[in-house]
């Protein structure tokens, strides 16, 4: 954000580190999903209400986590392997949608480094998709 408004910096400075913003995960994801498709989805879009409605912040947490529900000990075994799979193929979107954006420096300007960074980094992402994919032939990545 400080990087495509490099005039707002106080204000957005105050944004995040005067409030609740960077530690709301769910707010990171929503944007996360926002930045790696390049513009604000359709509220009936079903990967929208996932991540709106906290579903990929409670996998994350599940997958972390180890819960106590009353006398039942939850674990991150709770997680499948399809939904696993399936949530990595959705960071792997990410990922590759974003194109250059993290590296382009803080004008947000593309340079022949920022977009050999950028295919450097997306190519190790899809490289570990591959290797957890190895285990489970139901998800090809999109790109």
């Amino acid at each position: 954000m400080l990087c495509m408004n490099p005039d707002g910096a106080e204000t957005i400075y105050d944004m995040y580190f005067k409030s609740s913003w960077l530690t709301d995960h769910k707010h990171k994801q929503r944007q996360a999903l926002v930045d790696a498709i390049g513009k604000e989805p359709s509220r009936s879009d079903a990967v929208w209400k996932f991540v709106d409605s906290g579903g990929l912040e409670e996998a994350r947490q599940q997958a972390l986590y180890v819960e106590l529900q009353g006398k039942d000990i939850k674990t991150p075994a709770r997680i499948t392997r399809e939904k696993a799979f399936a949530i990595l193929n959705r960071c792997h979107e990410a990922f590759a949608g974003s194109g250059d954006l993290a590296f382009s420096g803080f004008t947000a300007n593309s340079t022949k480094k920022s977009e050999w960074l950028a295919k450097d980094t997306i190519q190790a992402v899809l490289t570990a998709f591959n290797e957890c994919k190895a285990h489970n032939t139901l998800f090809e990545p999109t790109r």
